[in-house]
């Protein structure tokens, strides 16, 4: 199974590992209009707020 970070670093080539929620986000921002980008911004957005969770001690491993 691939992770979510993962297969935004596949579908964008100029990502980084250190790259924080909010840099993946402006990545998807530089994309032409269209259903790829909207599809990544989804993505990206629900990336964010998971992370976020995380730093906030919200999410939990089960």
């Amino acid at each position: 199974m691939i992770s979510g970070r993962e297969y935004l670093q596949a579908e964008l080539p100029d990502l980084t590992t250190g790259d924080t929620p909010k840099d993946i986000q402006h990545h998807v921002e530089d994309l032409k209009d269209g259903g790829r980008k909207e599809a990544l911004a989804v993505l990206a957005g629900r990336f964010a707020v998971y992370h976020r969770g995380l730093e906030e001690g919200r999410v939990r491993d089960h």
